[in-house]
């Protein structure tokens, strides 16, 4: 299991890279991004080993190159590449497609874990059950973004990828075992198109819409939290951190739902006392005093993001959740006949999507997201009978 590691951070070598990978049958694909220390996360490394073969993992250092540079890169890690071993398909794709490098033809180790029930699917947890290898967390909090990389970075992170082979190969036998192909296909693919999706389409919500618990907040209360989170995601996205590093959102509910009474109380007020919160008391008092004197947030901003859609009449949800139940219970005997996890079966998105539509029809299941043909077509008068009931 190599964990040699080759170091990409010129565009010229970028050409080369891919007509060389894109000879292989299989490729271990990891990534590192640094969201939890920029404002916009992005692709800081991109890690790829070749299968059967004496080459040291590749670390392509994407920090200082434009996406075009990386678009050679693109036919391999498409559906035309190579096969891809990688770990939480969901969040790689997410992050390449960003980067305009769209992801396919992949295996999935933490789904496949997954669906074949395991307790635990976190790469470091299926190393040590499945091969006795204890991983390295010593730079699991690290900011990727940081140039130079320290002395012991490249081994890291060609040891995360170097463990995806061998743990892919013993869950691909389970997989084929347990009949599964097609499922695990399936909801891989459900998950791609919903990482693209949500790359192509930012959250079109103010920052305080974000806010946990805003909703709960009364009209003048909102109007003020409008204003203070603005000005906190302003100096965010100056700095490139994260809100939650300039003062958490605690803070933010705590001035909106008690607005002290003269600026500076804000100097007392826990969250505030140092650093980048302190730097902005004057800009935050400004915002308080705009926010008082709006008193609610505008009617559109209300409309679109905190008047909930009208509910169905009672019958309706009370018909719904039963046809829930139903599906949930068809669902956990045939995961037991199986002995499989209950979301090979029938992934919950599927489940509630079922149960709130009720298709009548194998035509109208075949429209249902996720559920794909082959189940359609092997569970269909189950799934169908499970929702009618009866």
């Amino acid at each position: 299991m190599s964990t040699r590691a080759e170091l990409v951070n010129r565009a010229e070598q970028i050409g080369p890279l891919a007509e060389r990978l894109a000879r292989a049958q299989t490729l271990a694909v990891d990534l590192e991004s640094n969201g939890l220390f920029a404002f916009t996360a992005r692709l800081c490394t991109l890690q790829i080993l070749e299968l059967d073969t004496e080459n040291p993992v590749v670390v392509v250092d994407p920090l200082e190159l434009p996406d075009s540079a990386l678009a050679p890169l693109g036919p391999v890690l498409g559906a035309s590449g190579p096969r891809k071993l990688v770990h939480d398909v969901s969040f790689d794709a997410r992050i390449l497609a960003q980067h305009g490098l769209a992801l396919r033809n992949v295996f999935d180790t933490a789904l496949a874990a997954r669906f074949l029930g395991a307790p635990g699917t976190g790469l470091a947890t299926l190393a040590e059950a499945r091969l006795g290898l204890k991983l390295s967390k010593k730079m699991q909090h690290h900011d990727w973004g940081r140039r130079p990389f320290p002395p012991e970075a490249l081994e890291y992170l060609a040891s995360d990828v170097a463990v995806l082979p061998p743990i892919a190969a013993q869950l691909q036998v389970e997989i084929a075992a347990k009949d599964l192909g097609a499922e695990l296909e399936e909801e891989t693919n459900y998950r791609l198109a919903g990482a693209w999706s949500d790359a192509a389409t930012p959250d079109p919500r103010p920052p305080y819409v974000r806010i946990r618990d805003a909703d709960k907040l009364k009209p003048a209360a909102l109007a003020i939290l409008r204003e203070l989170a603005g000005v906190r995601d302003g100096e965010a996205k100056r700095l490139d951190v994260p809100p939650f590093k300039v003062f958490d959102n605690a803070v933010l509910i705590a001035l909106a739902n008690q607005p002290p009474k003269a600026k500076a109380e804000l100097a007392s007020m826990r969250g505030l006392q140092h650093g980048r919160a302190r730097a902005l008391h004057d800009a935050l008092w400004t915002a308080l005093e705009r926010g008082l004197a709006a008193k609610e947030i505008p009617h559109g901003e209300r409309e679109a993001f905190f008047t909930a859609p009208p509910k169905p009449p009672r019958a309706e949800l009370t018909a719904a959740r039963q046809r829930e139940q139903r599906l949930m219970a068809w669902r956990k005997a045939e995961a037991a006949r199986r002995g499989v996890d209950d979301q090979a079966v029938l992934p919950g998105h599927v489940l509630h999507r079922l149960a709130a539509h009720a298709p009548m029809t194998r035509e109208a299941l075949a429209q249902v997201a996720g559920l794909g043909a082959f189940r359609v077509a092997r569970d269909g008068e189950a799934i169908l009978k499970a929702i009618a009931g009866g």
